[in-house]
């Protein structure tokens, strides 16, 4: 699948891992040189492959993801890459049939960066990536 978005991104700046090749339609990616086959999770590539984005004059993001860990490691990570350059940080969450764009950065800036910057080490600690129901057995 990645392979076929890479190839359909026409006018679009597109990078995406491909196993553990790197596909980037900005040309020279600072990341080739990484390994990933390490990581466990997607999870991290995505924002590494954020930053490196930005280092190429990238100013607006999209990123697709149905997991909640990406969004707030999107938001927790805005603020170095608002300093980087970046101006809009977007997450596309969601399956096929509820999809909804979440603003990173303006939850980031809402939250202020001290407590975006925690929010990271909260979720790491939680574990958790959804709450599906709070309340009590009857």
């Amino acid at each position: 699948m990645s392979r076929k978005l890479y190839e359909r991104a026409e006018d679009r700046d597109f990078v995406t891992n491909y196993g553990t090749e790197i596909l980037s339609s900005l040309g020279g990616t600072a990341l080739v040189s990484v390994y990933f086959e390490g990581m466990e999770e997607a999870d991290g590539r995505i924002l590494l492959h954020s930053k490196d984005m930005v280092s190429a004059g990238i100013k607006k993001i999209i990123i697709r993801s149905s997991n909640t860990d990406v969004v707030v490691l999107a938001v927790s990570h805005f603020p170095a890459l608002r300093d980087a350059g970046l101006q809009e940080l977007w997450v596309l969450f969601g399956n096929d049939k509820h999809r909804r764009f979440i603003a990173a950065h303006t939850i980031a800036k809402a939250l202020g960066d001290k407590k975006a910057i925690a929010l990271r080490g909260f979720h790491a600690m939680t574990g958790c990536d959804t709450v599906s129901f709070c309340g009590t057995l009857l």
